[in-house]
């Protein structure tokens, strides 16, 4: 079904050392079993992007990438984040609702969950915009919580700007990593993963 459908995976991934990554996924065996199926998914030709969280100094985040390419994962689909205060995260990290985002969530996207709900991004929980099994998506993102909750957003990021940026420093913006565009991920710069990018499809009415 994933290949007859195009999809396209994403996963995280801690540590070329086994202990430390089922160290941080608390389950043993995870780190093979999610090498397992990362070859499995690139043997089949889907795309893939892997998420490198920092949590522990056990991790080597360089020997980390070295082992996702050898397997397979191309340089460029692979991304590195620090630890946010937001779901099992904030057991580690303790972070207000606005700083534990990137900066990049209210840029046109937003994430709908297994169970319905709309947030401005997957990490944005406390901003919720309404849900999908009650409401049509149109009138959720064009609605009056949307609006609001990207102005408010939007004045926070700038804040954060203005607070933390060096004027001779460009680009001076929030730093986000990486930048997840549900459409063309990669984001399309220098970066860009082309196995990834969905734009050159032939479509179809």
């Amino acid at each position: 079904m994933f290949v007859r459908y195009r999809v396209r995976l994403a996963t995280s991934f801690y540590s070329n050392v086994q202990e430390a990554h089922d160290a941080i996924t608390m389950v043993t065996g995870s780190q093979q079993k999610t090498l397992s199926n990362i070859q499995k998914a690139l043997a089949l030709g889907l795309q893939l992007r892997v998420g490198i969280v920092r949590v522990s100094e056990q991790q080597d985040i360089a020997a980390t990438r070295h082992l996702l390419m050898e397997v397979g994962v191309a340089e460029k689909c692979i991304g590195v984040d620090r630890t946010r205060g937001v779901g099992r995260g904030a057991q580690l990290l303790q972070e207000d609702s606005v700083s534990a985002l990137c900066g990049k969530c209210i840029k046109s996207r937003c994430a709908v969950t297994a169970s319905g709900e709309v947030y401005p991004c997957i990490f944005a929980r406390s901003f919720s915009l309404g849900n999908v099994l009650t409401q049509n998506i149109r009138s959720i993102i064009t609605g009056p919580t949307m609006r609001e909750t990207t102005e408010l957003l939007s004045q926070a990021f700038a804040q954060r700007i203005r607070e933390d940026c060096d004027p001779d420093d460009e680009p001076c913006d929030p730093d986000c990593e990486p930048e997840c565009d549900p459409v063309y991920y990669p984001p399309c710069n220098p970066d860009c993963c082309p196995e990834t990018v969905a734009s050159c499809e032939p479509s179809e009415e």
